[in-house]
């Protein structure tokens, strides 16, 4: 008769599994963006652009007017890796020795739950080093906040997001002080989206609640769900990458990217026994990088 093993779990050890699907994209932010695939170090981004003007037709020879111009962008992706060593024999001398394999330990009974773990911590690692206001180097790359505050181009406004007694008027002002400063071309765009940290957002619909301004269930919102900022078309997404900061971001959520090497095998984690030196050894690598297309369609406000 067939094995019955619908009460065991997937075994997982000297299994390769892909990390896109289970760590880069449950991030909220990455699901909303562009993104790129297949950069191995750098890829350019064009931008094509044309001014036509408008002239009276007349015969013979016209009049030349207007102008095409092509420029480009470089966003560099950084290779990263998280590697970790375990050694199940020191589980024996716990209480989990009931949950091991006879025999000499070479795994142990959750590997599942402990890759998942691993998976989910490396998209909040990616997350924050997304947004991080730091430079780019070898351990991580540059966050979208480092690269708007040294683009001459982003439309910057300074604002204490953090500071306490924040009242409706106060978050009104600010957000559609940013939104009238994007260009008018941009500023009907249906991906428009307002970056903030958790917290950001649950005060801001703490403030309009408290003014009755605009009803709010605040006793069922984790102040994790996006939602719209009223009387514009602005999405307000909560974002783990920026928690504890005071950045806020508004731009189009198509404006910015992130970059994978989503195509090689290089983007993958793995839990394995090495009969070498007789230890579990687990290894997630992939290569990533951020950016965006247009810095004169962000407004960042800190």
């Amino acid at each position: 008769m067939a094995f019955d093993v619908s009460g065991l779990g997937d075994w997982v050890n000297e299994n390769s599994q892909t990390l896109l699907t289970k760590a880069i994209l449950d991030e909220n932010t990455i699901a909303l963006i562009s993104t790129m695939s297949g950069v191995k170090y750098k890829e350019a981004i064009k931008f094509l652009e044309t001014t036509p003007y408008l002239q009276a037709y007349a015969c013979g020879t016209p009049t030349t007017s207007g102008s095409t111009t092509i420029t480009d962008k470089d966003i560099e992706v950084v290779p990263l890796m998280i590697y970790e060593t375990l050694c199940p024999e020191d589980l024996s001398k716990k209480s989990l020795q009931l949950s091991q394999r006879a025999g000499m330990a070479e795994g142990f009974s959750f590997e599942p739950a402990y890759t998942d773990l691993q998976v989910k911590n490396a998209g909040k690692l990616i997350s924050v080093a997304s947004w991080s206001a730091t430079s780019g180097s070898t351990v991580k790359p540059a966050g979208w906040v480092y690269i708007a505050e040294n683009d001459a181009d982003v439309i910057d406004r300074s604002f204490t997001w953090t500071a306490t007694g924040l009242t409706a008027t106060n978050y009104y002002t600010e957000v559609f002080g940013m939104l009238n400063a994007l260009p008018a071309e941009i500023q009907n765009d249906e991906q428009l989206t307002l970056f903030c940290p958790p917290e950001v957002s649950r005060k801001m619909k703490q403030a309009l609640f408290i003014a009755n301004l605009y009803h709010y269930d605040t006793t069922t919102d984790t102040g994790l769900i996006p939602w719209v900022f009223p009387s514009t078309n602005v999405k307000v997404v909560p974002t783990n990458g920026l928690a504890s900061s005071n950045n806020v971001m508004l731009t189009p959520a198509w404006n910015l990217i992130a970059a994978f090497d989503l195509e090689s095998e290089f983007d993958t984690f793995k839990l394995w026994w090495s009969d070498d030196d007789q230890i579990m050894k687990f290894l997630m690598k992939f290569r990533f990088g951020v950016n965006y297309y247009f810095g004169e369609y962000i407004v960042l406000s800190n």
